[in-house]
């Protein structure tokens, strides 16, 4: 049996995601079972479900058998609320008492009337979030767009979903993702541009004008959506081998992955307390369209 060693810390940047694609890509036909192994992590973000969620599909789909092993304490705690292990069949769900977590789905990009409820009951509980109804609806807006833009780009029918509320801390993380032909695939199936990595593409499919599309208007693709999350947090784009990030502060990071990861991820990071949260209703969301 082969074995994937989840990281110590496993957080939503580099160098988790790093750690993690560098094993799966060192997998091998030769055993077609592979064990992930959580013995040694002590905290696990809980949005990075979806990432796993896409491996998983990608390993699934090339005929390996996956287990999971070493689940302990607040970890496990995680996974079983989430509702992941359950999805993958390789454990059980249980209810989550604090109404902190945002569950695990996966979801036909089709099935308007599923996400617009998993939205509704999931991500945004009424008596948990102090957030404004304009942020909840151009939050709306952002993910039935990259839903869209699944069915419509991606050449992929399902997009999967998690995340996770602080309360003490007064954030929520969330994650969005497909298993689609990523973000520079598209870009250089569709528009001749002389870029060396993937950071490059996903940078100038977040910049004003741009688009995949052939008509004018095709929208501002993931400009809006940079410009929304520079208002209330962070934004991480995760596509191939690209990691391109946006901090609260407008810095740009990227890195570029050793091995690719097998879709488009997007993790937003919405800074509840930052001062200009209750102004996002300057951003009008309502018709963007994110194209990749």
């Amino acid at each position: 049996m082969q074995t994937i060693k989840i990281p110590v810390n496993t957080n939503f940047n580099f160098q988790s995601i790093s750690k993690m694609l560098n094993q799966i890509a060192s997998i091998t036909k030769i055993d077609s079972e592979i064990c992930f192994d959580f013995s040694e992590v002590s905290w696990f973000s809980a949005e990075l479900t979806t990432f796993l969620g896409v491996e998983f599909k990608y390993l699934f789909d090339k005929d390996f058998k996956l287990y999971v092993t070493g689940l302990h304490g607040q970890i496990l705690t995680i996974l079983e609320k989430n509702g992941f292990l359950h999805k993958f069949h390789v454990g059980k769900k249980i209810p989550d008492f604090n109404h902190t977590t945002i569950p695990f789905e996966i979801i036909h990009s089709d099935d308007v009337e599923k996400i617009n409820s998993y939205l509704t009951t999931s991500v945004f509980p009424k008596t948990k979030l102090g957030i404004s109804n304009d942020l909840i609806k151009n939050f709306k807006s952002i993910v039935f767009e990259i839903t869209d833009n699944t069915k419509q780009h991606s050449k992929s029918s399902n997009v999967l979903m998690c995340g996770q509320w602080f309360p003490r801390k007064n954030e929520l993380t969330f994650t969005i993702a497909d298993d689609g032909i990523t973000i520079p695939k598209k870009i250089e199936s569709s528009i001749p541009l002389d870029f060396t990595k993937d950071t490059d593409y996903i940078e100038w499919a977040t910049e004003l004008g741009t688009s995949t599309k052939t008509h004018l208007e095709a929208g501002l693709g993931l400009f809006d959506l940079k410009s929304t999350m520079a208002e209330c947090g962070e934004l991480s784009i995760l596509s191939r081998n690209g990691f391109w990030k946006m901090t609260s502060s407008g810095t740009i990071i990227s890195h570029t992955l050793k091995n690719k990861f097998h879709g488009t991820l997007i993790h937003m990071n919405f800074l509840l307390n930052l001062k200009h949260t209750d102004d996002i209703e300057k951003n009008h969301m309502d018709d963007i369209e994110l194209t990749f």
